[in-house]
């Protein structure tokens, strides 16, 4: 009996283990969230890239920058991330459900000088 719940066990494991290295695959679409700081995140998913980035970020005495590179994309890996760098500006994310994303938008520089870098978490779900 103690065998059969051990088999058991494992059986169970390693089909968890399978499915979580395996990756979501995101439902294609329109994606909005929400950063940390109540600013907006758009991108769209389609045909295993993610495209059209546009989120903004608040920089303190810097003010409030917003990106949007149209052509910009990224293809998503087997676990369901992408990063979409651009140079100034990185979105990357994970998708945590085939439509919910979690990630982190990042700017790395900022016209005035003397702002720092700048990297808030967000949330997007398929809109």
């Amino acid at each position: 009996m103690r065998v059969f719940f051990a088999v058991a066990a494992l059986i169970v494991a390693v089909s968890v283990g399978s499915a979580s290295a395996a990756g979501v695959e995101p439902i294609e679409g329109a994606y909005k969230g929400t950063t940390s700081q109540g600013t907006s995140v758009y991108f769209g998913v389609s045909g295993g890239t993610v495209i059209n980035p546009r989120f903004t970020v608040v920089w303190g005495e810097c003010g409030r920058n917003t990106a949007h590179y149209k052509t910009a994309s990224d293809e998503l890996d087997e676990s369901g991330h992408f990063s979409i760098d651009t140079g100034q500006t990185v979105l990357e994310g994970d998708f945590v459900d085939p439509d919910r994303v979690e990630g982190t938008a990042i700017f790395r520089h900022h016209r005035l000088a003397g702002c720092p870098r700048r990297a808030v978490h967000y949330t997007a779900r398929l809109r």
